[in-house]
């Protein structure tokens, strides 16, 4: 058990850039701090603070100019997930946690796949490619409170979008589908993980990565925006990849 000044600097540490790369990109803080947060604490406990911070990181971003088309386009994304959610809540509460970590990785190296091959859609998304983006975003939403890396995929090979649009779908997906999400993670939560004294700094370190974010996203050109999408997702494999090597390791 590590000591809880150990634990309360990885959290901030992980919520600071969490914050930060969702700012600056629309997406990531999941990807980002559920790993890092998984280091020192278990999986379920993890998604649960992750998702706190990251519906509050995500309003901002949300409010700011969107438009009907793409409240349309994330409310669309919401309705095929909710086809996932309920599945991806059981596997997270009630399989061992080494499942979850498994199943993120598995994840991103699609997503990564996908977007590095600079995969796209020529045509709007049909029922089939809505369902199938939809239920792989809803599971993991349920499992590992990162939702991300199939709308990564699939906003990315949709060329219609620009990058401010993606930034503010993807912030309107990940703030409903946490709420959605959130209640039977909290109801399974220890109350002794977040207390108010550890809540105002987890709170004070995402305010300044949404600064900080702020100003790299205004500097971000499209090729920038994949090129950060791409080295962010392998830096989140290398997070969730590493406990499982590490087990793998020990059991060897």
């Amino acid at each position: 058990m590590m000591a809880l000044g150990t634990v309360s600097m990885v959290l901030v540490v992980a919520v600071f850039f969490a914050s930060l790369v969702r700012t600056a990109t629309g997406f990531g803080f999941a990807l980002l701090a559920v790993p890092m947060m998984g280091l020192v604490l278990e999986p379920a406990n993890a998604v649960g603070i992750s998702l706190i911070f990251q519906i509050i990181s995500g309003l901002p971003i949300a409010l700011q100019g969107l438009s009907r088309w793409e409240a349309w386009y994330a409310f669309k994304l919401i309705g095929f997930a909710l086809l996932g959610l309920l599945p991806g809540l059981m596997v997270l509460l009630i399989l061992p946690p080494v499942f979850a970590r498994f199943m993120l990785v598995l994840s991103l190296l699609i997503a990564l796949a996908m977007i590095a091959g600079k995969v796209t859609f020529k045509a709007e998304l049909s029922l089939q490619k809505w369902t199938v983006v939809g239920l792989c975003a809803g599971f993991m939403q349920g499992v590992a409170g990162a939702s991300g890396p199939p709308i990564l995929a699939a906003l990315h090979a949709d060329t219609r979008i620009t990058i401010v649009s993606k930034r503010r779908i993807m912030s309107v997906f990940f703030i409903i589908a946490g709420l959605l999400a959130l209640p039977p993670i909290l109801l399974n939560m220890p109350e002794t993980i977040l207390d108010w004294e550890l809540f105002g700094l987890l709170l004070s370190a995402m305010l300044l990565g949404i600064l900080v974010g702020q100003r790299v996203f205004s500097l971000m050109s499209t090729v920038a925006f994949r090129q950060a999408t791409v080295a962010l997702l392998i830096l989140s494999l290398a997070l969730a990849g590493y406990p499982l090597i590490s087990i793998t390791l020990s059991l060897a």
